[in-house]
């Protein structure tokens, strides 16, 4: 059965097709923001950002971030040119970079052609590293977005977040689409901690309280969703499962 996120575009294309643009924007222009991934960034990365030594600085927590942002192909979904059928329904889009929601937004238009949205955003994964470090700052920044949803999926990720989202899982076109229903049988496997959002997350952090979030890991063209990790306030402290 499609998405409701498949239909979401499906009617995006169709307005599209037939007023020519949508809320000023042609469909193609607008980065439906799906999925997102944050995980701390490597020295690499940073020396390969222009500007983003000299700007570190310039923020209380100064250790700089890699951010995957997931968005939906148009033409895989029957828009485009008549594209559809076996196409490649995603791409991904990695940037490092300190900053306000406001300009990771910025900093990210610089790497896209695309104005970036998250009204539509489904999951979001947390890097293992970056959730033993803390991931609170990055995460607040975008809380106060006034386009985050609350309800949107978290998971944490054994290893990086950018490889769970890179992941083409069989029968599926998009990534964060299959992510954000894989939780929905946390009432049928023991296995799998209960889902937990973005609302749940932030108020749990704010009481210093202890949780669970479910765990998932990269795993060829499929992701394994199995156990959780145990958080206490932002940071991971152990696995469970």
């Amino acid at each position: 059965m499609p998405s409701k996120v498949s239909y979401v575009i499906l009617l995006l294309l169709v307005f599209g097709l037939v007023a020519g643009c949508w809320d000023n924007w042609e469909i193609e222009e607008r980065g439906l923001v799906l999925g997102l991934g944050l995980d701390l960034a490597s020295e690499e990365s940073v020396r390969d950002f222009p500007g983003l030594e000299g700007s570190i600085s310039d923020v209380k927590d100064s250790r700089p971030y890699a951010l995957t942002f997931q968005l939906p192909i148009p033409a895989a979904f029957g828009g485009g040119n008549g594209g559809g059928g076996g196409e490649e329904g995603f791409w991904n889009l990695t940037s490092t970079f300190p900053g306000s929601a406001q300009e990771i937004r910025g900093l990210a238009a610089t790497r896209s052609s695309r104005k970036l949205y998250f009204e539509h955003l489904q999951v979001m994964v947390i890097g293992q590293e970056l959730a033993r470090h803390g991931f609170y700052p990055v995460l607040d920044r975008f809380l106060r977005d006034r386009e985050a949803r609350r309800q949107v999926q978290v998971y944490v990720s054994e290893g990086l977040a950018k490889d769970v989202l890179a992941v083409k899982p069989k029968g599926e076109k998009i990534n964060a689409t299959y992510l954000s229903t894989l939780v929905q049988n946390s009432d049928v496997a023991s296995r799998i901690a209960p889902a937990m959002d973005l609302g749940q997350i932030s108020r749990r952090i704010h009481e210093n309280a202890s949780y669970v979030i479910p765990r998932v890991t990269a795993a060829g063209d499929e992701v394994k969703l199995a156990g959780g990790g145990l958080l206490r306030g932002d940071r991971l402290v152990g696995w469970l499962g």
